[in-house]
C-alpha cells in the first residue's frame, strides 16, 4: 500500500483529522483530552501527514527551535495502520526537510514504550527518563550531515 506525504499548516483541510488523531492516539489512551492550550502552537509548527485515501493515518509536527536546531512533537499513526512503516517514512520526509532547510540537529521527547523505534531510525537517549503527560519520556537527538555543494 502507498501512502502520500504531504507537508500542511492549520488552515490545511487535513488539520482537523490531525486533532482527532493526536487525541484518539496520544491523549485517549492517558484519559486526556486535546485543549484549546494544546493546539495553540499548532499554527507556528510544520505539520507532516501520511494520507491513505484522504484520510490522515499518520501525522508529525516540527517546531523550529533555532537555526540549527528542531522538534519533532506529536507524532501519532493510527492503530490500524501502525506496523506498516508508515512512521518510519514519516520520520524519513522530516528528515529530509530539515536537511533541505539546512537544521543541524533534531530533538525530540520519545515515550518510553516508542524507544525501540527511535533507536532504530538513528536517534541517541540523553539524560535521564522523565514524565511528561504522566508517562515516562526519554529526550533523544540525531545530528544531521550537510553535504555541501562544491
Amino acid at each position: 500500500m502507498t501512502y502520500e506525504l504531504l507537508l500542511i499548516d492549520t488552515e490545511s483541510n487535513y488539520y482537523k483529522q490531525v486533532v482527532m488523531l493526536r487525541h484518539d492516539v496520544l491523549r485517549k489512551p492517558l484519559g486526556l483530552s486535546i485543549s484549546q492550550e494544546d493546539i495553540e502552537d499548532d499554527k507556528n509548527q510544520y505539520i507532516i501527514v501520511s494520507l491513505d485515501n484522504e484520510n490522515v493515518v499518520g501525522c508529525l509536527f516540527v517546531k523550529i527551535g533555532s537555526t540549527e536546531k528542531v522538534k519533532f512533537r506529536q507524532m501519532a499513526i493510527a492503530e490500524n495502520d501502525q506496523h506498516k512503516g508508515i512512521g518510519r517514512s514519516i520520520i524519513s520526509f522530516a528528515e529530509n526537510f530539515c536537511q533541505v532547510n539546512k537544521y543541524k540537529i533534531i530533538e525530540l521527547h520519545a515515550r518510553k514504550t516508542a524507544l525501540d523505534f527511535y533507536l532504530k531510525q538513528g536517534y541517541e537517549p540523553v539524560g535521564v527518563e522523565f514524565k511528561e503527560v504522566g508517562i515516562p519520556h526519554i529526550k533523544m537527538i540525531k545530528s544531521l550531515i550537510h553535504v555541501e555543494m562544491l
